[in-house]
């Protein structure tokens, strides 16, 4: 996954969205691949899945829709604001201060 951030080749980004979907995947790795390779549909490929994961995985899609400038990234950092889970809150009020 390092090498396909560091080069940034889209022609792997069926896989790793595929990989969003493994209960095996180490997910907050692929997201922060998808960070630097992803698109705005992958944006709304992780939106679309953000209310299934817990709260490591939902900070890190947080990071990586930012990287992205995904259009919905601030309507859900408000939702994210009420959250029951203290990461995810912080990383929202992170995200929005800059």
């Amino acid at each position: 996954l390092e090498f396909l951030a560091r080069t940034r080749d889209r022609r792997a980004l069926p896989a790793l969205e595929r990989a969003l979907e493994s209960a095996t995947a180490d997910r907050r790795l692929v997201l922060n691949v998808l960070g630097v390779v992803g698109t705005e549909a992958t944006g709304d490929k992780i939106i679309a899945r953000f209310d299934t994961w817990g709260a490591h995985e939902q900070s890190a899609a947080l990071v990586t829709l930012r990287l992205l400038g995904h259009p919905r990234l601030l309507e859900l950092l408000a939702r994210c604001l009420q959250s029951p889970h203290d990461n995810v809150v912080l990383q929202a009020v992170d995200l929005l201060g800059k």
